[in-house]
């Protein structure tokens, strides 16, 4: 066995190695690419654990550096303040003066034009997106707000795990989610694939006189579930337990020896299981509901005659729920026996929810807002995001994809103030709160 270099062949390509191209890989960097070049303004990178979304991320980082300025945040865990000052400091802008988010971004804006002027387009990259907060969320709406020549000013790359999906999914993020223009889902490596990626890793790592058998591959595809940063691990543990077997090819036997090793505890086994549970989940699930449903219908259907007069007359309260249009399931739920007179039993009550009365002023004359969704326009106003500051002049809140300050317009209304997580607004003379999600 001969080795070029010292590197581990299959160490962090990110960092050391070219980009592999497979098929699935090639199609996120075409497309993130086109979304770039054509100023989609947000882009997001997902997948799975260990399926290449940061070596995809700076690839294209590298493959751009020409035309596009990208600053990659990495930190999730930093507060947006703190995340905002990174990028502030990393865009070659001097701490000085800094103190607040609307600092930032206005000294980030005059960078970004500067930067637009010199034919390089800014570009933030935020990796470990899934761990972001609402609050961070919020900043990155703000960002994407800021626009040159009735396009965005800077793009974003928003790249983690698939549990993004379900933060911008959340109330209060509906903006934000529908302005994501390009979306790139990375899968794993198939069965062929992975093979060209284990050769693909030897020859660019300089290591020659060693190779994997056929059924070898198949069983590092298997125990990984066609993960690379799994592929890393099998293999290059495998390569090591070859020094000590007196052969040059990783054989099938040797591959389960590594994945059997107890520092392994649960890892490969645990990735094969998310590829196979989820489906046997969803079949367990649907056949178990439509247990139910039967068990409900044939209950309901086959009371005997007069039950349900009977029921009334014993004071218990029968409820059926309506047909919905996509269900073809009934079900019946019956409620605790309430005592009835008799005349009440033959009694429809029906109950009006008043209108609630107009807010009244404080002792200090001040009007207290109305619930936003009060007024079917006002309950309309999407807020999209808030940059909250002691300095009331210097908060900052999207409002139907607008960037408003106290005192200025949002469409028809008239924006009062901007607290932490809310904002007052004043439409048709009344005062109206609209709250964000956090």
């Amino acid at each position: 066995m001969v080795a070029k270099n010292r590197l581990n062949p299959f160490g962090d390509s990110s960092k050391n190695f070219p980009f592999f191209p497979s098929l699935c890989h090639k199609k996120g960097v075409h497309r993130i690419v086109r979304g770039l070049e054509s100023s989609c303004g947000l882009i997001l990178l997902t997948g799975k654990i260990g399926v290449g979304k940061t070596s995809l991320s700076r690839y294209i980082q590298e493959y751009l550096t020409e035309r596009f300025a990208f600053v990659e945040l990495g930190n999730p865990y930093q507060t947006p303040l703190e995340q905002i000052f990174h990028c502030c400091e990393k865009m070659g802008i001097p701490a000085e003066g800094l103190s607040t988010i609307h600092d930032c971004v206005e000294k980030l804006e005059k960078r970004f034009k500067e930067l637009v002027a010199q034919g390089k387009r800014p570009v933030i990259v935020f990796e470990e997106s899934h761990l972001l907060t609402k609050r961070h969320l919020g900043l990155i709406h703000i960002l994407s707000n800021l626009r040159v020549q009735d396009g965005p000013l800077v793009q974003i790359l928003l790249v983690g795990q698939l549990e993004i999906l379900d933060l911008l999914d959340t109330e209060g993020m509906e903006a934000l989610n529908q302005r994501i223009g390009v979306r790139c889902r990375l899968a794993s490596l198939n069965r062929d694939d992975t093979e060209r990626y284990i050769c693909f890793k030897m020859e660019t790592g300089g290591l020659e006189g060693v190779s994997f058998s056929r059924r070898a591959v198949d069983h590092v595809w298997r125990q990984s579930g066609g993960v690379p940063r799994l592929v890393n691990h099998i293999c290059a543990h495998s390569l090591d337990a070859l020094a000590f077997k007196g052969t040059s090819v990783v054989s099938a036997g040797l591959v389960d020896e590594v994945c059997r090793d107890s520092v392994y505890s649960g890892l490969f086994h645990s990735s094969r299981q998310k590829e196979t549970l989820l489906p046997r989940m969803r079949g367990w699930i649907t056949a178990v509901g439509l247990a139910v449903v039967t068990v409900c219908a044939v209950l309901t259907w086959s009371a005997p005659e007069g039950f349900i007069e009977r029921a009334a007359t014993a004071g218990v309260r029968l409820k059926v729920a309506p047909f919905p249009e996509d269900e073809t399931a009934s079900a019946a739920v019956m409620e605790a026996p309430v005592a009835m007179d008799a005349a009440d039993q033959n009694d429809v009550v029906l109950t009006v929810d008043e209108p609630d009365p107009a807010p009244e002023a404080d002792a200090s004359g001040k009007r207290e807002p109305r619930e936003g969704d009060a007024h079917p326009e006002v309950g309309k106003f999407v807020l999209g995001a808030i940059a909250w500051n002691a300095d009331p002049a210097k908060s900052i809140a999207v409002v139907d994809s607008k960037l408003v300050h106290a005192g200025e317009q949002a469409g028809n209304a008239r924006i009062v103030e901007i607290g932490k997580d809310f904002v007052v607004l004043e439409f048709e003379g009344e005062l109206y709160k609209r709250s964000i999600s956090r």
